[in-house]
């Protein structure tokens, strides 16, 4: 499933998880991190990456 998890498709995800948007990370991280926890580490390592380029990027 990594492979097939492209930017556009991690990005989709984790806003609909309510992260991603505007580079904002939610105040309770808890859940998402149940969740991270959760998934196997290919897939978890793609969201993770995603998430880190959408918060630093400009």
């Amino acid at each position: 499933m990594p492979e097939r998890l492209d930017s556009d498709a991690a990005a989709a995800l984790l806003t609909a998880i309510g992260l991603g948007s505007g580079g904002a990370l939610p105040e309770r991280m808890a859940p998402f991190m149940a969740l991270i926890e959760a998934l196997p580490h290919p897939v978890t390592e793609r969201l993770l990456t995603e998430l880190l380029a959408r918060t630093i990027a400009p």
